[in-house]
């Protein structure tokens, strides 16, 4: 009996494996003509996104409509793909050499997607391991990055930034190199802009922050902003050509009011996120997770997302944000708010 259910089973997987493979050459063909879709909105400046379409398809699909989803998004990337490489070649940056100060989470983000299409050179203070036949070029030293790099773009920890700049610029002033477009990518800006402020006026300057974290996968879904520096030379026009071929939202910002937003929009989910994770610790519950509902599990992913795998480096820079003190006393506040409606609740 046994043996006569084994062979009805791989008698049925064999028409699956036929199935599947007919549904591949389907999915190619799909691709293909996807393919061609994209050089016609290319050539006519149409844009890639359709939600229009993806609605008429995705109200065909009935219960397949999480993988005609998936199908969407590949469809997606495939019609950016061909739209940057037009970009990159009609704007004249393709191969354009770009230095990366730093190969952490981040910096290894932006290596990877630039070296698609432009000339990537990298430099870590660490002796960095670059992923072998990605085509990534590791620099013998900072002086050797900054002189073979038009763009360069600092993303070292917030720690060291500010000192990385200084270091950068004197390289620059030093060798008399002029034309360089520097910028960070740094969370904070009080440090890093005081530093690239003192740029010399032959050299670009800005700063950016790109809004999300180092495992995107589909960059028109995500926003850069981009911010001039008082008395620099403004450097996010240029910025804004090595950044546009990828579909990034591009939002000019103002770097006065910036650290103070960010204090709310990262410094406080962060606090909460530790307040979460040591209160979890000291209560030292056994098998909590089956007691979790969709906040819980919230809270715990931002958890283990974010604030685990940063280093302790990131929090001392959070709290020594110069905005950070009006935000804790602002939590200060709201605990004591609840802590009284609680004694109103229990004295009653």
């Amino acid at each position: 009996m046994e043996a006569d259910m084994i062979q009805r089973i791989h008698k049925l997987r064999a028409e699956i494996d036929r199935i599947d493979n007919e549904i591949i050459k389907l999915l190619d063909k799909r691709m293909e003509i996807v393919s061609r879709i994209a050089k016609i909105k290319v050539e006519s400046y149409a844009p890639i996104i359709d939600k229009a379409r993806e609605n008429e398809i995705l109200s065909r699909a009935g219960r397949y409509e999480d993988i005609f989803r998936e199908i969407i998004d590949v469809s997606i990337e495939t019609q950016w793909r061909i739209k940057t490489e037009k970009m990159v070649e009609k704007l004249g940056v393709k191969d354009m050499p770009i230095g990366i100060v730093g190969y952490g989470r981040m910096g290894r983000l932006f290596a990877h997607l630039f070296n698609k299409y432009y000339r990537v050179k990298v430099y870590d203070i660490r002796k960095v391991t670059i992923e072998e036949g990605c085509g990534i070029d590791v620099a013998d030293s900072l002086e050797d990055l900054v002189t073979h790099s038009k763009y360069i773009m600092l993303a070292t920890s917030l720690e060291t930034i500010a000192d990385v700049a200084a270091e950068i610029r004197e390289i620059i002033e030093s060798k008399n190199l002029a034309g360089k477009i520097v910028f960070d990518i740094a969370t904070l800006k009080y440090r890093v802009v005081k530093e690239l402020a003192r740029y010399p006026k032959n050299t670009y300057v800005s700063t950016i922050h790109p809004m999300f974290g180092p495992n995107i996968r589909q960059p028109w879904k995500y926003t850069i902003l981009i911010m001039d520096i008082e008395n620099t030379k403004d450097g996010g026009e240029h910025i804004e050509r090595i950044l546009k071929p990828f579909g990034f939202n591009l939002v000019r910002a103002n770097v006065d009011i910036h650290d103070r937003y960010i204090t709310y929009t990262i410094a406080l989910p962060y606090l909460l996120g530790l307040i979460f994770k040591h209160s979890l610790e000291k209560a030292e519950l056994t098998h909590v997770d089956i007691y979790g509902g969709p906040s819980y599990n919230i809270f715990k992913k931002y958890v283990e997302d974010v604030v685990n795998k940063d280093p302790q480096s990131f929090i001392n820079e959070i709290l020594s944000n110069p905005h950070i003190e009006q935000l804790l006393r602002n939590i200060n506040s709201s605990i004591k708010h609840i802590i009284s409606i609680y004694q109103r609740n229990r004295d009653r």
